[in-house]
């Protein structure tokens, strides 16, 4: 299991991605060729018409999860030893649920992922390292990975998953709610049009009538 995780922590050295402390900024673009081929993107459907892209190793599977607060995604490696999961957390305040996790002992750190605004977390109680990233006011998404302590190829793996995060979609909505109101205006123009027209008619017969 921990060859794959050796291989990626030998070709991570030549790039500067790492997922640390002192890393605020993550890019795809960063991770080197080699590195992306030991895996592939999965690609997780959520509300709204969003979907959710990030990289998985290849020695890494789906698997299902029943728990009471179940994951919407989940990998892990046939030994059990390394695991992802992805949760979409329903909450009342995005502010004051990262409040409570740092107040219960949680690490966090500002994140930019892809362009997309974030924040780390480590819980070591859990020995669990992850990423949370808000959706609305209401809803965020977190990825978390255990073992927090991992070595250290586990430790560059899962900093190549955080750079690959992408978010797709929720946009198209909103496109067609705007084709739709132009539609409309379309159909209003067109029925004042089609108004002065029959009002040109009708003066133009009254003219004639008065003319007789």
């Amino acid at each position: 299991m921990k060859k794959l995780f050796a291989v990626v922590l030998f070709l991570c050295m030549f790039c500067t991605c790492a997922f640390a402390e002192s890393i605020t900024s993550l890019s795809w673009e960063s991770i080197p060729e080699e590195t992306q081929a030991a895996g592939e993107f999965a690609q997780i459907s959520l509300e709204d018409d969003l979907i959710l892209s990030c990289w998985v190793p290849a020695n890494m599977a789906s698997v299902d999860v029943q728990a009471e607060i179940a994951p919407v995604a989940a990998f892990q490696t046939e030994d059990g030893n390394y695991s992802m999961s992805i949760f979409a957390v329903q909450v009342s305040d995005v502010d004051e649920y990262l409040a409570g996790l740092e107040a219960n002992g949680a690490e966090l750190g500002n994140l930019d992922i892809n362009g997309i605004e974030a924040c780390s977390f480590v819980q070591k109680d859990n020995n669990v390292e992850g990423v949370i990233i808000p959706i609305s006011d209401e809803l965020v998404l977190s990825i978390a990975c255990t073992p927090a302590d991992g070595d250290e190829g586990w430790d560059q793996v899962k900093g190549v998953i955080f750079s690959s995060i992408q978010i797709e979609g929720g946009e198209e909505e909103d496109d067609d709610a705007v084709e739709d109101v132009d539609d409309e205006d379309s159909e209003e123009e067109a029925d004042e049009e089609i108004d002065e027209e029959d009002d040109e008619e009708y003066d133009e017969e009254d003219d004639e009538d008065n003319a007789d």
